[in-house]
């Protein structure tokens, strides 16, 4: 199988475009040269570029993304980012005496252990 790179179409077979300095392969959809095997993804098992399963897996998207835009938080920076304003909601959204409260309980915990020890 094969993944167009422009398109995103997969074909079993490209089309052959006689330039009349000679033939190029070309996905049989929009006419690009620009296609490369596809490979399984680890995941969903869907055909993907080989770029795309290289990358890490977003749980909170559900997309592949490139290593150099994985954040170090396990997610994907958009990710991140949301989580971020969540939290951003939720906190901002507590009275000060129980944000501060949360502030003295957190400190050097992770949040996930604050909740067990309840």
């Amino acid at each position: 199988m094969y993944i167009c790179a422009k398109c995103n179409s997969l074909f079993a077979t490209h089309n052959e475009f006689d330039t009349g300095y000679g033939t190029h392969l070309v996905c049989p959809f929009c006419g690009s040269t620009e296609t490369v095997e596809a490979v399984r993804h680890p995941v969903s098992g869907d055909y993907v570029t080989p770029a795309e399963a290289e990358g890490e897996f977003c749980e909170g998207c559900g997309e592949w993304v490139p290593q150099a835009e994985y954040d170090a938080q396990g997610a994907c920076s958009d990710c991140v980012n949301k989580v971020k304003g969540e939290f951003a909601k939720f906190f901002g959204s507590l009275e000060p005496w129980k944000q501060e409260v949360l502030e003295l309980v957190s400190d050097g915990k992770y949040l996930r252990d604050i909740i067990d020890e309840r």
